[in-house]
């Protein structure tokens, strides 16, 4: 099912796990999925349930309505994954913090 919805939304759980320095391997043990089934996701080759969304969600601590922000997937996701990947797994660790951080911030406002 490669769709252009099931490729938007496969990038933006890609988008996602980048941004809270997650590696598929370590999405997959805290979603309790396999490797090869988050890599679907991400490539849009299969598309998750409703459950799984909702564990994914719970995961990269984010809402389920964040999977549906189309608007700036392709315009960001290629320069957070690569600045990202110039950082430490120590740095990036300290990314993660503060984005989950200001995020909390941001929902409190």
């Amino acid at each position: 099912m490669n769709t252009d919805i099931s490729i938007k939304l496969g990038q933006q759980i890609k988008k996602l796990r980048e941004g809270r320095g997650l590696s598929q391997a370590r999405l997959s043990e805290l979603a309790l999925k396999s490797v090869e089934t988050i890599s679907n996701f991400e490539r849009g080759k299969t598309t998750p349930s409703v459950l799984t969304l909702s564990k994914l969600s719970e995961v990269l601590n984010v809402d389920m309505k964040d999977f549906f922000d189309f608007e700036n997937v392709d315009k960001t996701s290629d320069i957070d994954s690569t600045k990202l990947g110039l950082l430490s797994k120590g740095d990036k660790e300290v990314v993660s913090i503060v984005v989950d951080a200001l995020c909390k911030r941001g929902s409190k406002a």
